[in-house]
């Protein structure tokens, strides 16, 4: 009987569901506390998680303090960065888990037309100061071929557009989405648009601490639940929600 009541009790706490703490920081649409799931990046993570019984609860700080908390060990995981070797020394990656695609934002009355950068010659470009392009954009702008005004935030951008200051810039798929649908007047928003063919792309990860012994497990568990999403076809989806507008704020 007590080895009934024990195989019981244990096979009840196998299936009760681990809790995880996960640091982010604010970045609509990808991650927001004001955010339906939090954004897009943390609904594909609970997800993910949850398809191998583990739930996931949310810390936001600025990025820097999201960043060191989980490279001390104080919450399980971080989410979402780019690759650096210096990440790399304090964290384990996860598999890829979102694919930033950076595209060029334009007035939809223009004819906008590009293969590579040399093409943008014509064009009056929008950029930001401190923001990273590519080596490539650098160059162009010092041999005099592009034609590029840098501003200090990139919602100047949105303005020296609707404005007819520039005529394009680059931006990251759905920061610039989540802009237009929630900054903008439904008539400024009807005069832009945007070039399928991607700038660049930059993959980002899940990071969990080295420190703690019980990283390396919890990655693996991460990494088979995001397989599961991406072959239900649910990753795909709940990318196209959050671009429909479906991650924004609920209206009180």
């Amino acid at each position: 009987m007590c080895l009934s009541i024990l195989v019981a009790t244990a096979a009840q706490g196998a299936d009760q569901a681990r809790t995880i703490t996960i640091s982010t920081g604010e970045y609509p649409p990808y991650a927001s506390k004001e955010f339906v799931h939090f954004g897009l990046v943390p609904r594909i993570v609970s997800e993910a998680f949850a398809s191998e019984n583990i739930e996931v609860e949310y810390r936001f700080f600025p990025w820097a303090r999201s960043y060191e908390l989980s490279r001390d060990g104080m919450v399980d995981a971080t989410a979402y960065w780019y690759y650096s070797k210096e990440r790399q020394a304090d964290h384990i990656y996860s598999d890829p888990l979102f694919e930033d695609v950076i595209v060029w934002f334009h007035r939809k009355d223009l004819d906008f037309q590009w293969k590579k950068l040399g093409d943008l010659t014509d064009y009056r470009i929008g950029a930001v100061n401190g923001y990273t392009y590519t080596p490539e954009f650098y160059a162009l702008i010092k041999q005099g071929i592009l034609s590029v005004e840098f501003v200090n935030r990139d919602q100047l951008n949105y303005r020296k557009l609707v404005g007819d200051r520039i005529d394009a810039f680059p931006e990251t798929l759905d920061t610039g989405l989540y802009y237009i649908q929630s900054n903008l007047t439904p008539a400024q928003a009807a005069h832009i648009t945007y070039h399928p063919q991607p700038f660049s792309k930059k993959r980002t990860f899940l990071l969990a601490p080295r420190i703690k012994p019980e990283s390396a497990e919890l990655i693996r568990a991460f990494n088979r639940g995001l397989a599961r999403l991406i072959a239900d076809g649910r990753f795909q989806q709940f990318i196209s929600e959050s671009r429909l507008g479906g991650s924004l704020p609920p209206i009180n």
